[in-house]
């Protein structure tokens, strides 16, 4: 609507009226004016604005008839842009969805090919771009291939085909057109994407730079890193400007290892080996989450052997629930987001306060964090 030329109308009319009640009301006298106040107030300005509102309406008529247009335009594109994936889509014997605001849960693997216009929210779990782009309408940056989608974050298909694959199982808000690609089951399925999503929000879980990736074995570097955000010291780790003396560590984990080194937190595997892709078993994992809560098995608190009965017994896991780790016989990243957050749970060795308490008088995240992920979880 070109408001400046309806204000530009309403002026002229206005300018006009005031001459004429003027110089008509100049002609009489105060006390036999050719035409009265009352006339020009109740009679000729009514006129005036009612010659305005007409010709606002019409102005306003113009702008909506050209809208309606638009959006008939762009409707009728998606339309069709609908038909040809569909039809794409059958021709390669994929399953095609049309949905529209629908909160869905897909598997570990699954691919979702985007159509123009189509928006989508990650609410759980991890995913990121395989192929394309696609616009965070949160912070309004554009995200390209490989990037991690943002859980809670609204994000915009801008062009047809982009493709996202989520790297856990996941929940995702979708308003639009997707085409779903199942990708290959992996032999274990995830339990646990919750937990990981409420250590996601304690600043404590972030996954790899594909995700959570929950359905494969943890390593013992990832394990290290869990250990030192647990006891709050994982900023000490990453300004550390010490060295340590193994040859298998990735760049991305070498102040980790130098600090957790220099504070008798990990010997490695050797003279010059830390075992940085050697398997995390259920014994090691155990032992970090052990001196987390200041066990310490250099005293004789535990030993490594027997760190899964002690663990019990710290009241970080049933024995239920080591024995299924057992039976899986692979600890998986799974499986090391839900202890992660069971410790949190436990008193620290001869202490009435828990982990989570001294975590928070750490300052690592606050009370009330804490709060909304457990009343999230419930």
């Amino acid at each position: 609507m070109n408001f400046p030329k309806i204000l530009t109308a309403a002026s002229a009319i206005l300018l006009a009226s005031g001459t004429v009640a003027f110089a008509l009301y100049g002609a009489g006298s105060q006390q036999d004016p050719l035409i009265s106040l009352s006339y020009a107030s109740d009679t000729y300005v009514n006129e005036v604005l009612k010659q305005i509102e007409t010709q606002a309406k019409t102005e306003l008529d113009t702008a909506q008839a050209s809208l309606d247009n638009k959006l008939s335009e762009i409707s009728s594109d998606e339309a069709l842009e609908q038909k040809l994936v569909t039809q794409t889509a059958a021709a390669l014997g994929l399953n095609t969805s049309t949905r529209a605001s629908l909160t869905n849960s897909f598997s570990n693997g699954t691919k979702l090919q985007l159509a123009k216009t189509t928006e989508i929210c990650l609410t759980s779990g991890s995913a990121n771009i395989s192929s394309g782009e696609l616009i965070n309408v949160t912070t309004g940056q554009i995200v390209s291939t490989g990037s991690v989608l943002v859980r809670n974050q609204l994000y915009l298909s801008p062009s047809a085909n982009n493709v996202v694959e989520l790297t856990s199982p996941a929940k995702v808000d979708i308003s639009g057109n997707y085409t779903e690609i199942s990708g290959t089951a992996p032999s274990y399925t995830a339990q646990y994407t919750m937990y990981a999503d409420a250590l996601n929000d304690l600043g404590l879980f972030s996954g790899s730079t594909n995700g959570y990736n929950l359905e494969r074995s943890s390593t013992r570097t990832e394990g290290l890193v869990m250990l030192l955000r647990l006891l709050g010291e994982e900023n000490r780790a990453l300004n550390y400007k010490g060295s340590h003396p193994f040859t298998d560590v990735p760049s991305w984990a070498d102040r980790y290892v130098a600090y957790a080194y220099e504070k008798g937190y990990t010997s490695g595997v050797s003279e010059n080996l830390f075992g940085s892709q050697k398997t995390l078993t259920l014994n090691d994992y155990m032992t970090f989450l052990l001196r987390a809560l200041e066990y310490n098995d250099k005293n004789g608190d535990f030993t490594w052997a027997n760190s899964a009965d002690a663990a019990i017994d710290a009241g970080i896991l049933s024995q239920s629930e080591v024995q299924a780790i057992k039976d899986r016989n692979i600890f998986y990243r799974d499986d090391l987001v839900y202890t992660s957050y069971k410790v949190l749970f436990a008193n620290c060795k001869n202490e009435t306060f828990k982990l989570s308490d001294k975590l928070i008088s750490s300052g690592i995240f606050t009370q009330t964090e804490f709060t909304l992920v457990q009343k999230n979880l419930s």
